[in-house]
C-alpha cells in the first residue's frame, strides 16, 4: 500500500518509529489472517506492601496520660492489572502503575482529677492517596497516537490522583454518679479531597492523534477515509478478484516490513492512510 501511494509520501516517521515498537507476531489465531495478527506473553505484575505502626504511652502521674499512635505505609502495584496497566509489548514500560500511601496519627490526652471524672481529648489525621501514574508520558506524548485496529506501544494520557484527608477532634466527659455513668462530648470532623485528573470519563486532557471510524460517536463516515480505488487496496474481504490480483503479494510483503521495520499494511480501516490534502 505504500508502495501504491500516489502521493509518494510515506510512512509518517513519528508513526513508523511507534509501530516499530511493536515485536514480530507470534499468534495467528486472531488477525484477519493476512494484514495483522497477534502477539501473545505473560506480562508480569509486581505489588509492594510496606507497613508501619507503633504507639507511645506516657503516664505523668494518677491523674494525667498521653499517648501517641502512628500508621503509615504503601502499598504499589507496578504494571496494574487491575487497572488495564500491563506492559503492552515485552520491554516496554508499564500502562500503568498504581501507588497507595495511607498515613494515620492520634494524639491522646486523658485527665482524671477525681477517681468520678475523666476527661479524654483526642485529635488526629487520616490520609489516603492513590496515584494512578502512566510511566511513559513523557516519551509517549512524542507519538501521542491512538490507532483503532491494532495495540497501541505506548499511552500518552496523563493518570489520575486522589487524596483524601480527615482531620478529627474529639473531647469526651465522663461523670460517675453513684449507679449512674454520665457522658458528653464534641466531635469535630473536617474532611478534604483533592482530585487531579489527567483524564475524565473516556477523554484524556492532553493532545492526542486518534486513528477510527464513527467519530464522533453520532458521525456514520470514516474519520479518514481512504480510496481504495488510488491507493489499490481492496475494499471489502480477502477473497475478493481484487486481493487475488493485485493486494496479495503486495500484503505479504508489507507484512514482513511491518513488523520488522515499523512499516504498516492493511492500515486503511485504522485510517493511517487518508485521502486528499487531510493531515
Amino acid at each position: 500500500m505504500v508502495a501504491n501511494d500516489p502521493f509518494h509520501k510515506g510512512l509518517d516517521p513519528s508513526m513508523k518509529t511507534f509501530l516499530g515498537l511493536a515485536p514480530l507476531p507470534n499468534n495467528f489465531q486472531s488477525g484477519d489472517g493476512l494484514n495483522y495478527a497477534g502477539y501473545s506473553f505473560v506480562a508480569p505484575a509486581t505489588d509492594k506492601q510496606v507497613d508501619v505502626a507503633f504507639k507511645i504511652d506516657y503516664r505523668f502521674n494518677d491523674k494525667n496520660s498521653v499517648y501517641f499512635r502512628w500508621i503509615s505505609g504503601h502499598q504499589n502495584t507496578l504494571r496494574d492489572s487491575v487497572n488495564g496497566g500491563l506492559q503492552t509489548f515485552p520491554g516496554l514500560p508499564a500502562v500503568v502503575n498504581t501507588y497507595r500511601t495511607p498515613r494515620n496519627f492520634a494524639f491522646n490526652y486523658r485527665w482524671a482529677p477525681k477517681p468520678t471524672l475523666a476527661n479524654e481529648f483526642v485529635v488526629g489525621m487520616n490520609r489516603f492517596g492513590y496515584k494512578f501514574e502512566n510511566p511513559a508520558v513523557a516519551s509517549a506524548q512524542k507519538t501521542p497516537f491512538n490507532p483503532n485496529l491494532v495495540t497501541a506501544p505506548l499511552n500518552s494520557y496523563l493518570g489520575n490522583n486522589r487524596f483524601l484527608t480527615t482531620i478529627q477532634l474529639v473531647d469526651n466527659v465522663t461523670w460517675v454518679k453513684g449507679p449512674h455513668i454520665i457522658k458528653t462530648g464534641i466531635n469535630f470532623r473536617y474532611g478534604r479531597e483533592i482530585d487531579q485528573r489527567g483524564s475524565i470519563g473516556a477523554l484524556n486532557a492532553i493532545p492526542q492523534v486518534t486513528f477510527g471510524v464513527a467519530f464522533p460517536a453520532a458521525s456514520t463516515t470514516n474519520t479518514n477515509p481512504v480510496n481504495t480505488a488510488q491507493y489499490k487496496t481492496p475494499s471489502t474481504g480477502i477473497n475478493t478478484s481484487n486481493d487475488q490480483q493485485t493486494c496479495m503479494p503486495r500484503s505479504t510483503t508489507c507484512w514482513d516490513e511491518w513488523f520488522a521495520t515499523g512499516w504498516i499494511c492493511g492500515a486503511a480501516r485504522s485510517g493511517c492512510v487518508q485521502a486528499g490534502g487531510n493531515a
